[in-house]
């Protein structure tokens, strides 16, 4: 078990006589792509951070115009990025994993998106890195962490509103169960505050997941087949009581006996305030040198999570889950306010 460490703003600028510095310069690798809400964000609606050079494999003259909207330079690859002059770095497309190293290498806080193609070997070796580093440097984007909807659920949860939560149910219609597959199990756990030790899937078509924790199931419930906008619930039911997550609307009409609202159009719509809520916190965690968010570790778990419903698919079993031992690098921190 490693030491559990708060890095101090020195530290993480170590070459800097003054600090941090008023404005972070960001890089985001993945720009074009997956990164697109977050380089967004930052460029219109996160104080503090400016995004300076930005890279991705896809189309050019895409890249090219959403540089330019953001005032950004473009890199050629992500080495040339991470080599560059910059106090942090959005990780959102290539192969994420040797480019956190190299940021990690470098001293560089990095803010991971979770993508489906994450090898659990890489992410292990990516938390024994870090481990070994003293620090936490990576903040991954689990986006529900920081929806205000769930962060009050989660509120009332962990001050026993329902009772001791018997059941934890998420049904989720017109989301992509493939790309949203580690931050669904991630919510799961974060909610009830501890990692599920038993997976089945129970259905791949919808997608039909059960999960358990001791006396507590836990059904996440993903239709991707849906076509007609994000629809997002969850529910949790006590031994004293039930919390309930609804899906969350500006506008609501009532017209000829009738009540209608407006649905997201998708998951990046849905948590738009979401991505931006996150990132905000993560430059002031750069700043502050506390970490905040989702670390390295709990990747980890969610990354286990999801090899379990591998494996639970091609035996048609239940799948025992075993992520060992938490190092002390990821104790949790003390709640503060985003």
């Amino acid at each position: 078990m490693g030491t559990s460490t708060v890095v101090g703003t020195d530290a993480l600028f170590a070459g800097s006589t003054t600090g941090p510095p008023d404005v972070l310069r960001v890089g985001v690798v993945g720009a074009a792509g997956a990164g697109v809400p977050h380089l967004r964000a930052l460029a219109g609606g996160v104080p503090g951070a400016r995004v300076t050079l930005v890279q991705d494999d896809g189309d050019p003259r895409r890249l090219a115009e959403l540089a330019e909207h953001a005032g950004a330079e473009v890199a050629r690859h992500p080495d040339e990025l991470v080599a560059a002059d910059l106090d942090a770095v959005v990780v959102a497309g290539g192969d994420p994993v040797p480019v956190v190293f190299a940021c990690l290498e470098r001293g560089l806080p990095a803010f991971l998106v979770p993508s489906r193609g994450l090898d659990a070997d890489d992410v292990r070796a990516l938390v024994s890195l870090e481990e070994a580093t003293g620090r936490r440097c990576v903040q991954v984007g689990m986006v529900r962490r920081h929806d205000p909807a769930h962060l009050a659920l989660r509120r009332a949860v962990a001050d026993g509103a329902g009772g001791r939560v018997r059941l934890l149910r998420t049904t989720e219609r017109g989301a992509d169960r493939r790309a949203g597959v580690l931050p669904t199990l991630d919510a799961a756990t974060w909610l009830l505050g501890e990692v599920p030790t038993e997976v089945r899937l129970e259905s791949d078509d919808p997608w039909l997941l059960t999960l358990r924790s001791g006396s507590t199931l836990v059904r996440l419930e993903v239709d991707d087949g849906v076509r007609d906008g994000h629809d997002l619930r969850c529910e949790v039911l006590g031994a004293s009581g039930a919390l309930a997550l609804d899906a969350p609307s500006a506008v609501v009409l009532r017209r000829g006996g009738r009540t209608a609202s407006a649905q997201p159009a998708d998951a990046t719509a849905r948590f738009a305030d979401a991505t931006r809520i996150g990132l905000t916190a993560w430059v002031r965690s750069v700043r502050t040198g506390r970490p905040l968010g989702a670390s390295a570790w709990d990747l980890h778990v969610a990354v286990a999570l999801a090899a379990a419903v591998g494996a639970s698919r091609l035996s048609g079993d239940a799948v025992h889950v075993d992520p060992g031992p938490r190092p002390g690098l990821y104790d949790p921190v003390p709640h503060r306010a985003l």
